[in-house]
């Protein structure tokens, strides 16, 4: 996650035992919260090593995004990699749909409602709602 110029590495924890319920709010604990400006594998696998000692944790599996410095890095671990399936879809249509004219210009063209909207629902003035 991007904050400025800088990562943030959110590391949440969720206990890997089922207990009949679909999980809330409530069962996830936040486990580290680190920014760099720079994360690569060995820096997430050292924070990781250091979350699991710090917390007493035995890690069984990751959740990632998709991102091929987490992938190094989970990789380095003996538990499961589970891929984030919105973020694994979203790599699998940047792919298929990344040149197509078409789609970029629909997906312009919907930021440009969006960003109206918003500047309407903000009750700019006309002059501070114009878009060059």
């Amino acid at each position: 996650m991007m904050i400025g110029s800088q990562n943030l590495l959110m590391t949440l924890g969720v206990n890997a035992k089922h207990n009949g319920k679909p999980l809330t709010l409530g069962d996830v604990e936040v486990l580290g919260m680190n920014v760099r400006s720079n994360w690569n594998g060995n820096a997430i696998t050292a924070e990781l090593e250091d979350i699991s000692k710090k917390a007493a944790l035995n890690l069984s599996y990751a959740i990632t995004d998709n991102a091929s410095t987490m992938n190094k890095d989970v990789a380095g671990f003996n538990f499961l990699n589970i891929r984030d399936i919105r973020h694994t879809l979203g790599v699998i249509m940047k792919r298929i749909y990344d040149k197509d004219e078409e789609c970029n210009s629909y997906t312009k063209e919907i930021a440009l409602v969006k960003f109206k909207s918003y500047m309407n629902y903000y009750n700019l003035t006309e002059q501070e709602r114009k878009i060059d």
